[in-house]
């Protein structure tokens, strides 16, 4: 009885260690890979400030108040606006769920009335649909060199990335949580991360210290400036999306 226990632990210490070896292994493989600086106009030295919505101590969420008053606050601001088809499925509107469609702003009167700002688009619309709509006011609105778009939706964001273009795109919130598991298997130099821009809302150094070698634009989700002093401690370049970009600075 005694030698078969003794045995049953004996494999089970060999299969841990040859777990442990397959994981140091493939972080290895994952780590001597090397990434290089990309160049596009949107990568700057100095760190990013999003704007959720605008700023909500000007107005409500995704209004025009709340956005020219984030807007005015730098010009090297990011709008991060959530979009829409509208309820007649006719144009893209600002999307906010305490408001009914028809009197949500529309896209194109957004890009309108912020001219020369730099946004970061949700577009929240499966299936794809309608996507050369924005595509054209990008262009119409010349800027392919100041958007980030992404999308929660697998088959939209597909569309997105697929388009050759000038814009950056966003990790989806699913790429994101996949980015958190595998960090948490130590598995984090393996992970597939086909986005350029990442928003996180955890502070965890060795995924963090992961986007930064892939060369990154690595974003933290607060309202406490506090929060993100303590990040950007150990990663300075850490940008903010914040609801209160006052509080930020320039």
């Amino acid at each position: 009885m005694l030698f078969a226990f003794a045995r049953l632990l004996l494999i089970a210490i060999s299969a841990l260690l040859c777990l442990f070896l397959a994981i140091f292994g493939l972080r290895f493989l994952g780590e001597a890979q090397r990434y290089s600086e990309f160049n596009h106009p949107l990568v700057t030295t100095h760190p990013w400030i999003i704007a959720d919505g605008g700023n909500l101590d000007a107005g409500p969420k995704q209004s025009l108040v709340a956005l020219k008053s984030a807007a005015e606050s730098s010009p090297e601001i990011f709008l991060a606006l959530t979009i829409r088809i509208s309820h007649d499925d006719e144009k893209w509107v600002l999307f906010d769920h305490k408001q009914s469609r028809e009197n949500m702003l529309a896209f194109e009167d957004a890009l309108k009335a912020l001219p020369n700002a730099r946004f970061y688009i949700i577009i929240d619309q499966p299936g794809g649909n309608k996507l050369d709509d924005i595509f054209t006011l990008i262009k119409n609105f010349q800027l392919e060199d100041s958007v980030v778009l992404t999308s929660p939706f697998a088959d939209t964001l597909r569309e997105i990335r697929n388009k050759s273009a000038r814009w950056l795109t966003g990790a989806s919130t699913s790429e994101a949580t996949k980015a958190q598991f595998m960090t948490s298997l130590f598995l984090e130099t393996m992970v597939d991360l086909p986005g350029d821009v990442f928003i996180v809302e955890k502070f965890r150094p060795r995924l963090f210290t992961e986007l930064s070698r892939r060369k990154k634009v690595l974003i933290f989700k607060t309202d406490d400036p506090t929060a993100l002093a303590r990040v950007r401690s150990e990663f300075s370049q850490v940008g903010v999306l914040t609801t209160r970009p006052s509080l930020f600075g320039k």
